[in-house]
């Protein structure tokens, strides 16, 4: 018999047979040189083995290190002092978006496919618009009153219709319920997941849509595509004349996810965007730029090998490595909450749970209210220049807490 044989017929006794049987090796069957030499073997493995195997168990105990992140995506944690927060309203159905009317009533949707009103801080029931219920992510969505509201009484929603593709809708409302549906932009590509979904009216009068890709990362890019884009709407419809292409609602494209959208007191638009995983944006939206979607994703210098970083609107504040998940945002113009709330571009975070502050004129981004209520979906400004947030804790990816979903109200101490 050969060593070769030997110690493989040795190993397999070792391995297989020995930790199972009473037997003693047999030893008869092999020269005594070969079984020494083949214990010593097993023996250094078996401890090799031994400590491999400690070594895994600490490392899979040890916490991760952290992921380095790019410059500017550094945030702090944010003084909320000198305002309180209490609930306007509780136990509602993944709210999502919501407005006002001059006098403080609160219009506002829920996902599954209803808008109600809130009027003198009273819930007021039933729904005031029910719309067929879509899945995954898409449903009844943004919500926007006619700066005219006072007159024509005109209410504009972003929803999911039945082929699973959103539009944006005008009605008018009677005192008691939303009628006389007009649709004013259709075929905006929707799916399971990035289906945009912001509406506001800018202080120029125009309505500007956010819509996200639809899942189809090209469309972004796609001119003929209303999907990855940032629309920009007359009231009533139809292509405004100084859009970038007088025949086409496209403001700006280049865009994956985009969830909020808000002006500063010089008329500036910032929009709110989701990225892949990781790298979120903060944009300043400038007609007919594009924001890179699919070819860079966060700032362009960040994807090596792509297409020139000149062809490219870089955001002016990217998250890098972690994930804020920004939803709804205001630039909170008032005078009502502190100085350091004032000038300040406001945004939900979703996976964050938090609100974000962010400072244009320093570059400085603050995270407030970290884990204390859970998911929040939108940040508006309300009349009475106070702030008002909606959670979003039972949308499927949340945890609901007690009397959840709600909206909330940052006041003055």
């Amino acid at each position: 018999m050969t060593e070769e044989v030997c110690i493989f017929l040795l190993t397999a006794y070792f391995l297989l047979l020995a930790p199972c049987s009473l037997l003693p090796v047999p030893c008869s069957l092999f020269p005594p040189a070969i079984i020494v030499r083949m214990r010593r073997k097993l023996i250094i493995s078996g401890v090799i083995i031994l400590v491999a195997g400690v070594g895994w168990l600490v490392y899979t105990r040890l916490p991760a290190a952290p992921i380095a992140e790019p410059p500017g995506s550094q945030v702090e944690r944010g003084d909320a002092a000198g305002v309180t927060i209490e609930t306007v309203a509780s136990n509602l159905n993944v709210p999502w978006d919501l407005d006002f009317t001059q006098d403080g009533d609160i219009f506002f949707t829920q996902r599954p496919g209803t808008v109600k009103r809130i009027r003198g801080g009273e819930l007021q029931e039933p729904a005031i618009l029910e719309l067929p219920r879509a899945e995954s992510e898409g449903g009844t969505m943004g919500l926007a009153l006619d700066p005219d509201f006072a007159s024509n009484q005109y209410v504009y929603i972003y929803y999911t219709g039945a082929e699973q593709t959103n539009r944006v809708s005008r009605f008018r409302f009677n005192g008691d319920e939303l009628v006389e549906e007009k649709i004013l932009v259709d075929n905006i590509p929707g799916a399971a997941f990035h289906n945009g979904g912001r509406i506001e009216f800018g202080p120029n009068g125009m309505l500007y849509a956010g819509t996200g890709d639809a899942r189809t990362p090209a469309s972004a890019q796609d001119m003929e595509s209303r999907a990855g884009k940032i629309l920009r709407i007359t009231p009533d419809g139809s292509i405004p004349v100084d859009n970038p292409d007088p025949n086409s609602y496209v403001y700006s494209h280049g865009h994956r996810n985009v969830q909020g959208l808000a002006w500063d007191g010089d008329g500036q638009l910032y929009a709110t965007e989701h990225g892949s995983k990781a790298r979120d944006e903060i944009n300043l939206i400038k007609p007919s730029a594009n924001y890179g979607w699919p070819e860079v994703e966060g700032n362009a210098d960040n994807s090596p090998g792509r297409a020139p970083v000149e062809n490219y609107q870089d955001p002016i504040k990217s998250s890098g490595n972690i994930t804020w998940a920004p939803s709804g945002a205001a630039f909170y113009t008032g005078e009502a909450l502190p100085t350091r709330w004032q000038d300040r571009l406001l945004f939900a975070g979703l996976r964050s749970q938090s609100l974000w502050r962010y400072d244009p004129a320093s570059g400085r981004l603050e995270r407030l209210l970290h884990n204390t209520h859970g998911r929040l979906r939108t940040v508006h400004q309300g009349p009475d220049e106070e702030l008002y947030l909606l959670t979003n804790n039972g949308d499927g990816r949340g945890d609901p807490g007690e009397n959840d979903d709600r909206i909330l109200r940052i006041s003055p101490q």
